[in-house]
């Protein structure tokens, strides 16, 4: 598990990801995968990259290292699966699925409920922060809308919009590094 791809899409509901967080190698990052939040390029350290081409990246760089990429839920394989990528079946590791099978083997009496990858995370006592309930999409949305009055520029988007980008990019840097963390106390 130690060389997993980990990833977690952020995006608002049946729309393909807005962006992406990624960790491998010990190097974390996030990836803009629509031109709807170009703007957001550079300022909040975040880069861009076509979703089809993020998707094919990721793919070769699993096969040449020979690893997994991981996810909490079956939707980053099937974003795959939607763009024409069925390779993605070798390499994806669901961790949902992974925990899930070791809660009831393990500690059946205490397994989370519901079984989500927050309540896994309090469950091993990570040091989870809440940023909302179901917020992210909405929080995308937001900025989405600011960038398109603000043509695009960060500069002029309000601090709250600003503040809400920022905290559903902590959101899905918590997931990703979260994933990793959760499957690490169970040693995978």
């Amino acid at each position: 598990m130690e060389n997993f791809i980990f990833i977690d899409f952020e995006g608002k509901m049946n729309l393909p990801p807005s962006f992406v967080g990624i960790l491998f190698a010990g190097e974390f990052k996030q990836i803009i995968l629509t031109d709807t939040l170009l703007g957001c390029v550079g300022p909040t350290k975040v880069t861009y990259q076509p979703l089809k081409e993020f998707l094919q990246e990721t793919l070769d760089l699993a096969d040449k290292h020979q690893t997994k990429i991981c996810a909490f839920s079956t939707l980053e394989r099937d974003v795959f699966l939607k763009n024409g990528i069925p390779e993605i079946e070798k390499y994806y590791f669901n961790a949902h699925k992974e925990l899930k099978k070791w809660f009831k083997v393990k500690q059946r009496d205490k397994r989370p409920r519901p079984f989500s990858l927050s309540n896994v995370l309090l469950f091993f006592e990570y040091p989870l922060v809440s940023y909302g309930y179901r917020k992210a999409s909405k929080r995308i949305k937001d900025m989405e809308d600011a960038l398109r009055t603000h043509n695009q520029s960060y500069a002029n988007v309000t601090p709250v919009v600003k503040g809400k980008w920022t905290k559903v990019l902590n959101y899905n840097k918590q997931d990703v590094v979260g994933m990793k963390f959760a499957l690490e106390r169970i040693h995978v």
